[in-house]
């Protein structure tokens, strides 16, 4: 009397097991909570894949634009990607301005220690010519985007290839290119981000090593505090329209 059957019993308890076999991200509605949350765990890891059709996986985005606009949409490459970000720019923002066509990831806390930023992003853009500059993802480690690095795409003979900027401090953009691979427009392409006090940035194209840079983080060593990929673009810029998909980032264990 008053207690509960065996097999209520049974059921409460195979319950209890698979809620416990799930990730922490899982087990939490609100999507600034499952990030604060897997911040504390000894191994961090975020991702967006863009499959809701949202943008809950971030922090925030910008606003669509008067020149251009940001949401996520089926893959429109025909690759059978389902939803993915997309970007886009349509018209001159002016000489003074810049485009902001991003989603952002905020973390509550930053992150100190190695990791690896995986993204991959299909671009469309006019020559360098015709164009400002273009950056495909930021990372900040400090808070309000005081200090951060940029992968961003330039141009060498004529052809398009991605280079580093804001290294190893702000403004400059002191880096090694380990070889000369042309970016190529209208494909996707798989971007590998790996940070750590020894080797400093590395930055890999499709599996290939492309540049490495040092980065002056301070007595702390290297950190995480803020992040976005997509269309970030000089104001003059007056077309682009690029894709985001599978973005990924795992810390290597870290101290907060």
């Amino acid at each position: 009397m008053g207690g509960i059957s065996r097999d209520d019993a049974m059921k409460w308890m195979i319950a209890a097991i698979l809620l416990a076999t799930l990730p922490l991200a899982a087990r939490s509605g609100d999507a600034p909570d499952r990030i604060q949350n897997d911040a504390s765990q000894p191994l961090f890891q975020w991702y967006a894949h863009h499959e809701s059709g949202d943008f809950n996986e971030y922090y925030w985005r910008h606003p669509d634009t008067s020149c251009g606009w940001l949401m996520a949409v089926p893959d429109p490459t025909g690759s059978g990607r389902g939803y993915v970000a997309e970007s886009q720019i349509f018209c001159s923002a002016g000489e003074k301005a810049v485009h902001r066509l991003y989603p952002t990831l905020n973390l509550e806390k930053c992150l100190y220690g190695s990791y690896t930023s995986s993204f991959e992003v299909w671009l469309s853009a006019p020559p360098a010519s015709q164009r400002g500059w273009i950056s495909l993802a930021t990372y900040s480690n400090v808070k309000n985007w005081q200090d951060l690095f940029g992968v961003n795409l330039g141009t060498v003979d004529g052809q398009p290839v991605l280079v580093l900027f804001h290294v190893p401090t702000f403004g400059q953009g002191r880096f090694k290119r380990h070889t000369r691979l042309a970016f190529p427009m209208k494909r996707w392409v798989r971007i590998d981000v790996v940070v750590s006090a020894g080797e400093g940035i590395r930055v890999f194209q499709n599996g290939t090593l492309v540049l490495q840079a040092d980065k002056n983080w301070g007595p702390a060593g290297p950190s995480l505090c803020e992040a976005h990929w997509g269309l970030y673009a000089e104001g003059k810029t007056d077309f682009g329209h690029l894709l985001n998909d599978n973005i990924d980032l795992r810390f290597n264990g870290y101290r907060k």
